[in-house]
């Protein structure tokens, strides 16, 4: 009986450890399909590694030995394989000069990546020192239970694309400058609505409105200008691509608060982007209002001229340095039967009469050529035919350096004298 019982605890016993058996059969095989899993993963890593096109480095320990360096940094390095195993360092002394060192230091303490855009690096490669730019990024490597072990550096040279955007930046910084050196009003709109781009301070001095104008459409700063014509013609400009041009226009506008009249000269020119399509216009101008004013008042005094000399009973005319008539006042209109228009396109030798025509002219050539004043008696047709004797005055008129600019002439009928 005690036979029987022994053998059936042997039984069970070999039955529990043949199920052990079992489940460490079944879990060497799991662990074996698991080997195989990271071998597989590992291969695809390393698979990745070798064959991407960036430069690829993982370093390990506080000493950055170079676990792994793909083709493209070995061959960006000029070196060969011998390189793995050896400090970063020693491999490289020149990042240690530039701070780089300390950057991946700081991801193996800290576990936080660092970014490079564009950022210039010198380098020695062979026996020649060079300037590269890269855009890299240094990841912190962990092991299985999360500790930092190394640093994976995955990097892009950019020279080309990065020498490329310094010198649009330098042409940037230089244009930027011309503007805001400049003594003309000059101010980059952008878009329908004219945003303020970019604004000198000559022409925010001008506005009047401070100087934090960018960003800002340039109608919300200058209310004033809608009820003057401005958002139309900008408009076209904009639309078109046609610029504009003015001289002297005057505009209403709002400076330190307080309403004033300005003269300008002015191009709105249409700005176009890469593509060629407008995009903005740019303002260009002088403020030109002294001048405007001093215009205004010489064309005032002018007209009150002109309309002073028509008035007169004189028949007066006025030519240029050369004896070119360019005026003739309403008298020599009235007694000519002419127009203006008239009076300027014909030659006036044929109002003298053929008996005085040849000493008239000749006495006029002589007057120009020596700068005195004329005074003689000619005899003049009249609408009518009738020849009338005159008195004919000229002076010359002279600028600030005595030059003569123009002549002046009087002529005044002396017919019943005469008679």
């Amino acid at each position: 009986m005690d036979k029987e019982i022994n053998s059936q605890e042997l039984e069970e016993k070999l039955e529990e450890k043949d199920q052990k058996i079992l489940e460490l059969e079944r879990k060497i095989e799991e662990l074996n399909s698991e080997n195989e899993s990271f071998r597989k993963k590992a291969h695809s890593y390393k698979e990745l590694i070798h064959s991407s096109p960036s430069m690829i480095t993982l370093l390990k320990g506080k000493d950055l030995i170079i676990d792994i360096a793909n083709e493209p940094v070995l061959k960006f390095w000029k070196k060969d394989r011998s390189v793995i195993g050896k400090p970063l360092i020693t491999v490289h002394p020149d990042i240690k000069e530039q701070g780089l060192e300390q950057l991946l230091l700081n991801v193996l303490e800290t576990g936080i990546p660092e970014y490079g855009y564009e950022m210039p690096v010198y380098i020695t490669r062979g026996d020649t020192k060079e300037l590269t730019y890269f855009n890299f990024v240094y990841q912190p490597q962990k092991n299985t239970k999360g500790k930092i072990t190394g640093v994976a550096v995955i990097a892009q040279e950019v020279t080309p694309k990065a020498v490329f955007h310094q010198k649009i930046r330098e042409s940037e910084y230089k244009y930027r400058e011309l503007i805001h050196s400049s003594n003309s009003l000059i101010a980059i709109l952008r878009g329908e609505d004219m945003v303020v781009e970019i604004a000198n301070n000559a022409i925010k001095e001008v506005w009047g409105k401070g100087k934090n104008v960018e960003g800002k459409p340039l109608f919300e700063i200058l209310p004033e200008m809608i009820g003057q014509g401005m958002p139309q013609i900008f408009s076209k400009v904009y639309q078109t691509g046609e610029p504009y041009f003015a001289q002297e226009r005057p505009l209403m506008h709002v400076q330190n608060g307080e309403m004033k009249l300005g003269y300008f000269d002015f191009v709105y020119q249409p700005q176009t982007n890469i593509h060629g399509e407008i995009d903005g216009v740019a303002v260009i101008a002088q403020d030109v209002t002294n001048q405007g004013l001093l215009n205004k008042k010489l064309r005032e005094n002018e007209k009150q001229l002109r309309e002073l000399v028509n008035f007169m009973p004189h028949k007066i005319s006025m030519t240029n340095a050369e004896g070119e008539p360019f005026f003739y006042n309403e008298s020599w209109i009235q007694f000519t039967g002419k127009t203006m228009s008239e009076l300027l396109d014909d030659s006036w030798h044929y109002l003298v009469h053929p008996e005085d025509r040849d000493f008239t002219i000749s006495t006029f050539q002589r007057c120009l050529q020596t700068g005195e004043d004329l005074e003689l008696e000619l005899r003049l047709f009249d609408k009518k035919g009738d020849a009338k004797w005159h008195l004919g005055r000229a002076i010359a008129i002279r600028d600030e350096d005595n030059v003569i600019t123009s002549w002046v002439s009087s002529v005044t009928e002396i017919q019943k004298l005469k008679e």
